[in-house]
């Protein structure tokens, strides 16, 4: 069965001030309609990519974590989707 990734990001000069109570109110609305449909397997937003790192698996099976910035946007939020369960 297919599965979807749903992905939204905000950009570096994000201002959350700029939020209204109907913004994060259609976000809920949506997120409830997707977990009611079964539709939504899971939902998570990142940290800004200035707090980012990097986890790279060594041949001795340990993990190399890398204290870095990343390009990329301030944040992201993402959704994994099943279109099956409608």
């Amino acid at each position: 069965m297919p599965h979807y990734l749903l992905a939204n990001y905000l950009p570096d000069n994000f201002d959350p001030s700029t939020v209204t109570a109907a913004t994060v109110q259609a976000i809920n609305d949506l997120n409830d309609e997707l977990e009611a449909a079964g539709a939504r397997l899971m939902a998570c937003g990142l940290s800004p990519a200035s707090q980012a790192k990097s986890v790279r698996g060594q041949p001795n099976g340990e993990a190399l974590i890398h204290r870095r910035s990343l390009s990329g946007s301030q944040g992201a939020h993402w959704r994994l989707l099943d279109p099956g369960s409608r």
